[in-house]
């Protein structure tokens, strides 16, 4: 076609098509879509339900079974093992056989075993609940995160996944309040029984949800299936800098005892408003300007915040500079997990992100535990400061490792497939 030609055509299109198409290409990449929105609010429920249980099971332990101590902690940590332990298969299960196929069989089998808790009639009983529950909690987890990020547009899944997200942060928020009322009021079978209504409410609103059609992957069972190389780096800063955030989210209350005024209540408020303001936009800054600029600021909030934990331990104004110190925390995390599983998923075909995903969640999980096995040993030998100042070297290493390996394996991997 020759110019004179083409400029004719331009003059005769029709000025209104240019913003049609605009609105087209905007309504294709619609974060709320109703397959979304179907799995958020599975996704809420279902969390929902865990959060509320999750403080009541170690007074369950010692009130009914007269746990303590040491039996206490391994009875409690059995969740958190078997869940790590499922995450890698999961993973591969995803990708092998789909997302349908896992996530709902795994979603109706997290709510039964909320039935299973009144009839334990002893310690054995009850524990071996508890690791049935964590296996169960961690191919739901993988494959809830799985199945989101496929219905998400390329171009907004850093957005998408920070919306996710606060699912998550929504029910923190809410179920451990809800969860020890239950307790106080009614007891603890009518909470179990509460919890497994709600699940099956969750699983009732995702058995319409529309399942992209995503091609399997042929890929044989092996150890290497199991895991995303490519997502091995910037898994390893997220294992690092979970240390930290094991450390807040199980300890903080026993830390506040040590500080005057301190209120553990209002910590952990503050360091749930902080996750949850920033997964309201860190995604979309990482779909705007990838992951430099946008985890600097991660590393530099959560840097400051441990650094707040440590002086609430050394100055007069301790409570306010703990309850900072949370917050700052919070803003940290909530900006780093939505990013740095975005970069996972950029880097891996949708065959892959059941292994990417679940990468990184193991990666997560053991942080957290690293974080809840250590912290009491340090803080018995250290106090608060001390233990807040070996954490904030934690930050350090993991910025160290995101910048010096995460980030230039990320850049250089995805240019070789040509999405730079």
């Amino acid at each position: 076609m020759s110019k004179k030609e083409s400029s004719l055509v331009k003059k005769n299109e029709n000025p209104n098509d240019s913003g049609e198409k605009h609105l087209m290409d905007r309504a294709a990449e619609r974060v709320w879509t109703r397959d979304f929105i179907l799995i958020w609010s599975a996704h809420f429920l279902l969390s929902l339900a865990f959060h509320a249980t999750m403080p009541v099971f170690p007074v369950l332990l010692q009130d009914r079974f007269g746990l303590e101590g040491i039996a206490m902690g391994a009875a409690a940590a059995s969740y958190t093992l078997s869940a790590i332990l499922l995450r890698p298969p999961a993973g591969y299960l995803l990708d092998r056989f789909g997302r349908r196929s896992v996530y709902l069989p795994s979603y109706c089998l997290f709510a039964l075993v909320f039935l299973l808790y009144p009839l334990a009639s002893d310690a054995v009983a009850v524990t071996g609940a508890r690791f049935l529950h964590g296996a169960v909690w961690g191919v739901v987890m993988g494959a809830a995160n799985t199945a989101a990020v496929d219905l998400l547009p390329a171009k907004r899944r850093g957005e998408g996944i920070g919306y996710f997200g606060l699912a998550m942060i929504c029910s923190m928020a809410a179920g451990p309040g809800i969860g020890l009322y239950c307790v106080e009021a009614f007891g603890f079978d009518v909470l179990f029984r509460g919890a497994f209504l709600l699940t099956l409410a969750g699983f009732a609103v995702v058995l319409p949800l529309r399942f992209p059609d995503i091609p399997r992957s042929d890929r044989p069972f092996a150890l290497t299936a199991l895991f995303e190389k490519t997502s091995l780096p910037a898994s390893l800063a997220v294992l690092i800098f979970c240390v930290p955030f094991g450390a807040v989210n199980n300890y903080s209350g026993l830390f506040s005892r040590s500080i005057p005024g301190a209120s553990a209540g209002v910590f952990f408020l503050c360091l749930a408003i902080g996750t949850g303001i920033t997964r309201l936009f860190s995604g979309q800054l990482f779909d705007r300007g990838g992951p430099s600029r946008i985890m600097r600021s991660a590393y530099a909030i959560l840097l400051a915040g441990c650094a707040l934990m440590v002086a609430s331990g050394l100055l007069p104004w301790g409570a306010v500079s703990f309850s900072a110190g949370g917050l700052c925390i919070g803003m940290g995390f909530g900006i780093a997990v939505p990013v740095i599983q975005a970069m996972v998923n950029a880097l891996v075909s949708p065959q892959r992100r059941g292994a990417a995903n679940s990468t990184m969640m193991t990666a997560f999980d053991l942080g957290i535990c690293l974080g809840l096995l250590t912290t009491s040993h340090l803080y018995a030998t250290v106090g608060v400061s001390g233990t807040y100042g070996v954490l904030c070297g934690c930050i350090v290493l993991s910025a160290l490792v995101f910048f010096l390996f995460a980030l230039p394996r990320y850049v250089k991997d995805l240019a070789g497939q040509g999405k730079t």
